[in-house]
């Protein structure tokens, strides 16, 4: 259920198939030239079978031709063969689909459409997954046969059929014949051919005029420009283009790339993807592998690799509104328009705006006015939607408000919470057809409850949509200012990725977001990744279940694609038992995930507050992997062997002594903790080279210990200066002052924790290791700060001893993956916690929130979502939650809008960590207390009478 055509790009691939054959048949030669000679055979080899057998007008030129050539006496032979040609092919002459015989690539099958009867005739010389682009054109002809009969005058019936004639879309005067001559007496006939004249009014085609100059043809750009100024529609403007002489919509040509990516700045060079290395869409690839039938999964990986002019119409009509595709269909759309919370700013759809913490996938301006536009089409009593039309009565007299939800919700699309759907619940359907179908116009065997079969998710269970809220107006319509949204709508250019700037403070003259350049992930994908981006996607040549790995270079465009690494999906065996690829399962407290073989598990047992039984001494140790360990057992638990940890917490080690840097370079520590030490050490510093040109370095900045920020640490050392943190300075911070992080490691101040994307755990250096709170809690002697507002959840992260305000997530990942990348690039940059936090961060797009990550010590990734405001209202702390339960829900879903990025790719399943209610707390603190009363009231009585 939703619109037919929202974009330029969606016309131009629909009718990609058709145009391509009508350009690429040539001139199918005739096999009774061999008997002919001189100016008659060469006149021969210059006629067309297929169009003297599909074109009468064209048939009768080239007799005459042949006539005045070829002298009867000396060549019977020749017409003996011409006549029984002609009488073979003439054979098939009322046959429906003889208009589409100049569109098969082989010339088998091309004979077998000359001489062909009826469809059975070509099943032997035409294979229908070869001849896609044919078959469809036939089905074409059929709709307009069962569509024409219906005609009650010959007039009418004659304008129907001028609708089927090619496979361009039809005229305006086309169109208006349809009208005039059909209006009265042949519903069934204006019904019937609605959505082959339904045509999209184009949004403002002057803006693409610079897009013409784009050609080489001096005609197809003298075209372009007039195209655009008179045409309304974006139908009408592809064929006009097409028509004119621009050919065909070829990715690979300027012109009609300008068109396909609707973009202003497209200029040679910039992040076009070469297809034949990641295909037209290698996001989308990804989706493939989620069809439920193999036939979809054929005709998704070829639309979306190197063979989508042939595929698309076959894919889109037999694959995309099948309920039993939901998976893939939901993964294909997230792609396109990705669930982001707040809607606000809709003149029609007003129900939806002033809800900043719910999902939507398209709140804005065009889709409001789409869905108006819907609601006055229903009101001629017929809801056309991809897989069906509905009969209704007229809607404006029956529940009219519930129809309108019904239309916004179809163009807005809000998401579900954890499952990111957008169908309406079965109850919200099956009510409103049993009021509101038209059951005199029902066919056979179909009901509202049949109907609604089809439209909303099966079962009474599965996450769908539900209209009663937005039968009335959202609750926070005096709250909705609360929480900001920078980047909705999207104020960056086409190829750009918005991210929101944290660093603008309210009231400063700045930008609350930045605009990133970046690659798309195919010439017609719509994900674009940050450029210096390394980019997983599917292998073209490799096999289905084989990636490689891509950099996004700064001329926007994915070089230096890598061999690929290719997943066995082999099952595994956990204690016994068999799991399958790619599922999660438990094993007692404890969450497991099967992925590759490769069972990944956290390591804590039920029965014990640390991993491995281990105690809960703090003497701690620095693991070659940069993270600090409390002890000893719980390195070794982690996997490190005695020789991979030093006693002391990292943050007192030097990574500089001994200076391993080369002559002339300046040792500078830079701590950082990596998921894989594999292929490649964990280094703990950087070596800057003290004769280089700091001018010449790219900008990176950094903040010394005087909060004054240097373009990078090239400048900041020859002002000798000394490094605070790297990034830049940060004012709503503590600058100075020691603290422990929720991953177990010190900092010299609260901005330096925050620039390696820690959260603050407590002030000081760390001294203990938390587990749980209240009775089980290794943290008796640290001073928590109190949470900046009753409004916050109290959420305690695993190992930390002070909850924070916000959300809390627990993640699993593949090591094997992450050994992986590492050994791809040659670089530990992708498995760096602090990398894999910066780049969940860009996926959070509210400002109040900020994202934080760790190791812990079960060897997992929790990621926070934390409110950052100095008082943080009830609902900017449900905007964090709900932020992180969008990233939850993407992890889970292994939607390649979250996962095609590098350090992210080998998340396995995700888990949200549970709220603390006050009342557990203290019930928990005071049974602590009181067990600690107990203690020592009975040491005090002990050593009374040992006195």
């Amino acid at each position: 259920m939703r619109e037919r055509y929202r974009s330029h790009s969606r016309i131009l691939i629909v009718s990609i198939g058709l145009l391509l054959a009508t350009y690429l048949v040539g001139a199918q030669s005739i096999r009774c030239c061999s008997y002919a000679n001189g100016s008659c055979r060469s006149a021969c080899e210059q006629l067309s079978l297929v169009s003297m057998a599909t074109d009468p007008a064209q048939l009768e030129v080239s007799l005459r031709k042949l006539n005045n050539l070829c002298h009867r006496p000396s060549m019977i032979s020749f017409w003996n063969c011409m006549n029984e040609t002609l009488e073979e092919i003439d054979k098939g002459n009322g046959w429906i689909g003889r208009p589409c015989c100049r569109i098969p690539q082989s010339e088998k099958c091309m004979r077998a459409c000359l001489q062909a009867q009826s469809l059975l005739d070509l099943t032997t010389s035409c294979r229908k997954s070869d001849e896609i682009a044919f078959y469809t054109c036939i089905e074409r002809q059929e709709a307009g046969e069962r569509c024409c009969k219906n005609a009650q005058t010959s007039s009418c019936h004659e304008a129907c059929k001028n609708v089927f004639v090619d496979s361009f879309t039809p005229t305006k005067a086309v169109r208006e014949a349809i009208h005039r001559h059909c209006s009265e007496g042949n519903p069934k006939v204006q019904q019937c051919v609605h959505s082959y004249i339904h045509v999209t009014p184009a949004d403002h085609p002057f803006r693409n005029m610079h897009c013409c100059e784009r050609s080489l043809s001096t005609q197809c750009r003298t075209v372009c420009k007039e195209t655009l100024r008179t045409e309304t529609t974006t139908q009408e403007i592809v064929d006009g283009l097409t028509r004119g002489g621009c050919g065909p919509p070829l990715p690979q040509d300027w012109l009609w790339q300008c068109f396909l990516l609707n973009s202003v700045a497209n200029e040679p060079g910039g992040s076009l993807i070469q297809s034949e290395k990641v295909g037209m869409d290698s996001a989308k690839l990804q989706c493939c592998f989620r069809a439920a039938t193999v036939n979809c999964q054929r005709l998704c990986i070829e639309t979306f690799s190197n063979q989508w002019t042939s595929s698309w119409n076959d894919f889109d009509r037999l694959c995309q509104y099948q309920l039993a595709e939901a998976e893939m269909t939901r993964c294909l759309t997230e792609v396109d328009e990705p669930c982001e919370l707040g809607c606000e700013g809709l003149d029609y759809c007003t129900n939806f705006n002033f809800r900043p913490t719910e999902l939507f996938r398209s709140c804005d301006l065009r889709s409001d006015r789409a869905a108006q536009q819907d609601v006055a089409s229903w009101e001629k009593g017929v809801i056309h939607l991809p897989m069906m039309e509905i009969p209704v009565l007229k809607i404006s007299g029956c529940y009219s408000e519930i129809w309108k939800a019904i239309a916004c919700a179809l163009q807005i699309k809000p998401c579900h919470n954890e499952a990111h759907i957008n169908r309406i619940c079965k109850t919200d359907c099956i009510d409103i057809l049993n009021k509101c179908v038209d059951r005199n116009r029902l066919k056979h065997n179909q009901n509202p409850i049949t109907l609604c079969e089809i439209l909303s998710p099966p079962g009474n269970d599965t996450p769908c949509i539900s209209l009663s809220p937005y039968l009335v107006k959202s609750k926070h319509v005096q709250t909705a200012l609360e929480i900001t949204h920078p980047c909705k709508p999207n104020k960056c250019g086409p190829n750009d990725v918005c991210i929101v700037d944290r660093n603008c403070l309210i009231n400063q003259k700045c930008s609350p977001y930045a605009c990133i350049p970046g690659c798309r992930m195919g010439d017609m994908s719509q994900l674009i990744v940050p450029r210096n981006s390394f980019v997983r996607v599917p292998s073209n040549t490799h096999g289905p279940h084989c990636q490689m790995v891509c950099y996004c270079n700064h001329e926007n465009l994915l070089e230096d694609c890598m061999t690929p690494s290719c997943i066995s999906t082999d099952h595994c065996w956990h204690e016994g038992k068999r799991y399958n690829h790619n599922t999660q399962f438990r094993d007692g407290c404890k969450t497991c995930f099967c992925y590759d073989g490769e069972v990944t598990c956290s390591p804590k047992k039920c029965d014990s507050g640390l991993p491995c039984n281990c105690k809960d001494h703090y003497v701690p140790v620095c693991g070659a992997n940069g993270k600090t360990y409390p002890s000893a057992c719980l390195a070794r638990c982690k996997g490190l062997t005695d020789d991979q940890f030093e006693f002391g917490a990292c943050y007192d080690s030097d990574p500089c002594s001994p200076n391993s840097c080369h002559p002339y370079h300046r040792c500078v520590p830079k701590k950082r903790v990596c998921l894989s030490i594999r292929h490649r050490s964990c280094k703990q510093y950087d070596c800057v080279d003290m004769q280089h040109n700091c001018n010449q370095l790219p900008k990176s900045p950094v903040c010394d210990t005087d909060n004054v920020e240097h373009p990078n640490i090239c400048w900041m050392l020859q002002r000798r200066k000394a490094l605070a943190y790297y990034g830049k300075c940060m004012s709503h911070c503590r600058g100075s002052g020691l603290v422990c992080g929720h991953n177990g490691e010190t900092y010299a101040s609260e901005c330096a924790a925050w620039a390696e994307r820690v959260s603050v755990d407590y002030k000081g250096g760390c001294a203990a290791v938390g587990s749980k709170h209240g009775k089980n809690s290794r943290c008796g002697g640290i001073k928590c700060s109190p949470l900046p507002s009753e409004d916050c959840t109290k959420v305690f992260p695993p190992g930390g001893c002070c909850p924070i305000c916000g959300s809390a997530l627990r993640l699993l990942y593949s090591q094997k993956l992450s050994d992986w990348s590492v050994e791809a690039i040659r670089d530990v940059d992708p498995v760096v916690v602090q990398t894999i936090a910066e780049k969940f961060r860009e996926h959070v797009k509210v400002t109040e929130c900020d994202v934080f990550a760790y190791l812990s010590l079960e060897s997992d990734i929790i990621v926070l979502v934390i409110a950052i405001s100095d008082s943080p209202t009830k609902l900017q702390v449900e905007a964090c939650i709900r932020e992180a339960e969008k990233l939850q829900a993407l992890i889970k879903q292994h939607s390649p809008t979250l996962l095609t990025e590098l350090p992210l790719s080998f998340f396995t399943t995700a888990m949200m960590i549970d709220p603390v209610s006050d009342s557990s707390a203290q019930n928990d603190f005071n049974f602590f207390n009181l067990f600690v009363i107990l203690i020592i009231t009975s040491i005090y009585i002990h050593k009374q009478r040992t006195l």
